[in-house]
C-alpha cells in the first residue's frame, strides 16, 4: 500500500479531509482497468 492511501478505519475521516480520495475509491478498478 502507498504511504499516502489511508487506512480502512481511516476512510471516513479521509473522505472530510480529501475529497478527491471519494471518486477513486469508489472506482479503484475501473481506473486500473482503463
Amino acid at each position: 500500500m502507498n504511504p499516502n492511501e489511508p487506512k480502512p478505519s481511516q476512510l471516513d475521516h479521509w473522505d472530510q479531509t480529501t475529497p478527491v480520495w471519494i471518486p477513486f475509491r469508489a472506482q479503484p478498478r475501473g481506473n486500473e482497468s482503463k
